[in-house]
Parts: C-alpha cells; structure tokens; sequence
C-alpha cells in the first residue's frame, strides 16, 4: 500500500471546500440557532483520513525490532512536526498581519503557545481560526502513535476500540451532536471537546487502515460480479450516510452517521475499488489536493474581511458562494507553494550538505535488502494476526 493515495488526498479537498461552504454560510448568512453542521462534521472526514494515514507510517516502519521504540516514536513525532508547522507558520504570520492590518488585533500573548502548537484547546486562544485542529492533529496523534507503537496488537484490539467507545459514548448522550467546535464544550471545564472528538476520529481512522489492509492482503472467494455489487452497495450506502449528515438541517443525533459513511469510503478508496467516486483517482487531483490543509487555516480570515468590508448583500448567494470557493482556494493554492518554495530555500541556506560517499558496497546492500525483508515480514505477521 503506497504512502499517498491520490483518492484520499482529493477527497481531504473536498472535505476542506465542505469547511469553506459552511463557514461562508455561518459568517455570511446565519441568523439565529446553527442550521448548518457540515462545515463541523467535515472535520471528523479529516481527523479519520490522518489516522488511517497514521495507521499505515507506523505499520510500514514501527514493528520492528531493530531500533528502541522510543526512538522511533519521537522520530515520527519529529516527522509530524515538521509536516505540520510549516503551512501552519505561514498561515500564522500572515493571519497575525492581516487582522493587524483590518481589525487592529495583535494577539501577541498568544504567539509562543500557537507555534507549539497548543492553540483552542483548554481556552488558550488561537490566532488561526480553526487552529485546534492542528493542535488535536499534533498532540492527539502523538498520544496515539505511543499507544501504537507501546502495546501494538493490543491498542489494535482493544485500547484502540475502547478509546473509540468511551468518547462516542460520552459525546452522543450529553452533547447529541459531531458540531464541537474546538473553543466551547469542555469536559471538567478544561479539555475541549473537540480534543476528545478529535482522538476518537483519528483512532476509528487507525482501525480503518487495519481492516483495509486485511482486506487488501487477503483473497475474498467471491466471483467477480456479486463482488462488484456489494462494493457498488457499499460505496453506495457510504455516500448515502455521508450526504444525508452533510445536508440535514440542524445539529442533533443525525450527525454521527457521518462517521459510518466515512469508514466505508475510506476503505473503499484506499483498496482502489471506487465506482462512483472513481473521478477522485484522476492524476490531476495532485496538483490541487496539497491546498486543502492551507485552504482550512486562512479562509475564515477571508471571510470576516468580507463581512466587514465588502456589501456581499447587493449579490444572488450563488455569486457571492462562487466568488468565495475560486478566491479563497486560488489563494491556498499560491501560499502553499510560496510557503513550500520558501521553506524549500531555507533548508537549502541552513543546512550542510552531505558530501557523496560514493556506491555502498554489495555486503552492506545485501544487509539492507535482508533487514527490509524482515520488516515486512513482521509488518505482515503482525497485520494478519490482528
């Protein structure tokens, strides 16, 4: 199973447009009570896309003997980091500026726990609109690799599904819907509870990356064409469920529906056997799909300017909708290559080149070839015993 997928990542696209539409619908035209969710439940398809992303880093480097499990877990943290912080960093200098600019608000207070990632989560507030996400993605994430990489099979089998079942089970009686924000709905008037919604999310999406590779590692005697109709049921269903939360009217219970037609896309689209969604597989996706990370962190930014600045109110809702995804994901789109190019740059200035060793000799090949052998030896017996 590759690093990437390319489905996946278009579908984080879409997901992240699904943020952008509902934001511009509560910023712009929201009067009285929440009416719209979707713009909360896309999220829960974020947090399950990186931990069946997670799922699969871990299974491909962790199970392995050959180095201290601490070591590999703060590697992968390290990884995580530096994955994450800078498109956030770009983002956070450019929102600091801008809300300087437009709305005369320094936040200075807030500047060294937001670049450590700590940011809407236990009332420290956020520069970023939207920035707890990245915080639960960093800390939350780090809580489950230690899991996975300390008790392996057994946070596959059982601390895993019990992290699952002890936050579905607090969140759906007391709160009734997925619409946590991550500055509101506090568990002991401390942690947020769209940190605890987020940990439950990325452990349903580490499970989803078992059971996809199970089934991919694994031959289904079934004839060809009853196995095309139960994907084609499935995938289905799975839309079904994912679009009747996304379009239901209100936040109550029908939001956690969403969470069943997410597990069977994901599955469905990390074994290549799509059918309705088979547009998402198409090459060109990888071009645009990398913004969809920068598009969540700056357009409600955008949105607030807009609000205050522009007379949105003298155009049909379909313009001013149009006009807000081409401009706001046009925008992503430049930041996210100046901030690549930038960082790229910066790398290239600070560190030292590794002077060229020449070929490795053939015995020191040989070991190589023997101990990735060995990994996906382990990486395998460990996938099926599970």
């Amino acid at each position: 199973m590759q690093n990437r997928i390319l489905s996946l990542d278009a579908f984080r696209l879409i997901l992240a447009l699904c943020v952008l539409i509902g934001h511009t619908y509560v910023v712009l035209y929201q009067i009285g009570p929440s009416k719209c969710g979707v713009q909360n439940i896309a999220v829960d398809g974020f947090f399950i896309l990186s931990g069946f992303f997670m799922g699969l880093g871990i299974a491909k480097t962790a199970f392995s003997f050959h180095e201290d499990i601490n070591y590999v877990f703060l590697k992968g943290a390290v990884k995580r980091f530096c994955r994450l912080w800078p498109e956030y960093f770009f983002a956070l200098l450019f929102v600091f500026i801008m809300k300087g600019i437009f709305f005369h608000s320094y936040e200075w207070y807030a500047l060294p726990f937001n670049l450590i990632l700590i940011s809407q989560v236990d009332k420290v507030p956020g520069i970023v609109n939207g920035s707890w996400y990245v915080s639960v993605l960093f800390w939350g994430g780090s809580f489950i690799s230690y899991l996975l990489l300390t008790k392996q099979k057994a946070a596959f089998c059982f601390y895993l599904p019990m992290v699952i079942f002890l936050s579905f089970m607090y969140i759906y009686p007391v709160y009734n819907h997925l619409s946590l924000h991550g500055t509101n709905h506090f568990l002991f008037g401390a942690y947020s509870m769209g940190f605890i919604k987020g940990i439950m999310d990325m452990a349903i999406g580490v499970e989803c990356f078992f059971v996809s590779h199970y089934l991919k590692s694994h031959r289904i005697n079934i004839k060809k064409i009853y196995k095309k109709s139960i994907v084609l049921l499935f995938e289905g269903l799975g839309l079904f469920l994912m679009l009747y939360a996304w379009t239901f009217k209100g936040v109550n219970y029908t939001n956690f529906l969403v969470l069943f037609g997410y597990v069977i896309l994901l599955i469905i689209l990390s074994l290549h056997r799509e059918i309705f969604l088979s547009f998402l597989s198409w090459k060109k996706w990888q071009y645009i799909s990398p913004v969809a990370y920068m598009l969540f962190l700056t357009h409600v930014l955008w949105l607030t300017i807009i609000k205050k600045y522009i007379p949105y109110q003298n155009y049909p809702e379909w313009v001013v909708y149009a006009s807000i995804v081409i401009f706001c994901t046009s925008f992503a789109f430049v930041c996210y290559y100046a901030q690549k190019k930038i960082f790229a740059k910066l790398k290239e200035m600070i560190m030292i080149p590794q002077p060229e060793t020449g070929a490795k000799n053939v015995g020191n090949l040989e070991r190589e070839r023997e101990r990735e052998r060995e990994r996906e030896r382990e990486r395998d017996s460990f996938c099926q015993a599970s």
